[in-house]
């Protein structure tokens, strides 16, 4: 037989024997001994509830510090995991921002650099363009200066040329003026010499003053001739506001700069305004006396 089996029934059969025992026994106990054994039951009773209370609360009390703890600790390893994923997710944090970072430092580096190799070609550019304007810009004014210069030579030339011819007409004037009184021919040199100061006045230069001074001189000096004319009046009057002009050239005339010259030429003019006013006064007083 196998040993599990002979321990089972030496089991049963002890169990089967104190059960008779202890049933018996209890049958066998009076009434008096079940009241006094009731009355023990009772105090036992009592004296076991508040064992088992304070038993009953210590346990409890053990537990909820046992639980307490328990919760500690589940809160100190939940922290620990939260921190630590903190710790994690700050870190990772850290990394991403400094290779984003990094990248941005290298995307702004090389798009400086790229900047500044264009910019250093626009500079080269502009450098090469501004040499350039300025050699054509220099070139330009040294022609334009050139041609500047050459026209002004040929201004002055063609202005001298100019001044020239209008001297050589009223000298030409004055010439055929003498020439005619020196055949008599006193009212045609008379004309002349109208027609020089005539030509004096449009063409004017402070150089002409002299032919007009001339032109005027002789006029009033023949002036007699024109008693002989039936167009007495009108000719007067044509050198009357002939002199006037010829007033209006003196009072704007244009001095040399150096001082010494300048007032040579005042004088000169000034004399000139002299002339004009006494021969005015002249050939007014013969329009008056010709009107009556």
């Amino acid at each position: 037989m196998p040993t599990t089996t002979v321990i089972d029934t030496i089991h049963h059969v002890i169990y089967d024997t104190v059960h008779t025992s202890v049933y018996d026994t209890i049958h066998s106990v009076s009434f008096d001994t079940v009241r006094t054994f009731d009355t023990v039951r009772v105090q036992l009773d009592s004296v076991f509830t508040i064992d088992l209370l304070n038993k009953a609360q210590n346990f409890y009390s053990d537990s909820f510090s046992d639980l307490q703890m328990v919760f500690t600790i589940f809160i100190a390893i939940i922290a620990i995991i939260v921190g630590y994923k903190f710790f994690n997710d700050k870190a990772l944090l850290k990394r991403t921002i400094k290779d984003t970072v990094e990248e941005t430092k290298n995307t702004f580096n090389e798009t400086f650099e790229e900047q500044r190799q264009q910019m250093s070609k626009l500079t080269s550019f502009v450098k090469d363009t501004q040499t350039s304007f300025q050699k054509t810009a220099d070139d330009m004014k040294t022609r334009f200066k050139e041609s500047f210069d050459k026209q002004t030579n040929e201004t002055a030339r063609l202005l001298m040329l100019v001044k020239e011819i209008h001297e050589q007409g009223i000298l030409n004037w004055i010439t055929q003026a003498r020439l005619a009184k020196t055949q008599n021919q006193y009212f045609h040199s008379f004309m002349c010499y109208d027609y020089a100061l005539d030509a004096v006045v449009k063409h004017y230069d402070k150089t002409f003053v002299q032919y007009g001074r001339i032109a005027l001189e002789e006029l009033g000096k023949n002036i007699s001739v024109l008693n002989t004319s039936a167009n007495k009046v009108k000719i007067i009057q044509s050198i009357l506001e002939k002199i006037e002009n010829f007033k209006n050239c003196l009072l704007n005339t244009n001095y040399d700069s150096d001082k010494n010259m300048a007032d040579k030429e005042k004088t000169y003019v000034n004399d000139s305004l002299s002339l004009i006013t006494s021969m005015k006064l002249l050939f007014e007083h013969e329009l008056k006396e010709s009107m009556q």
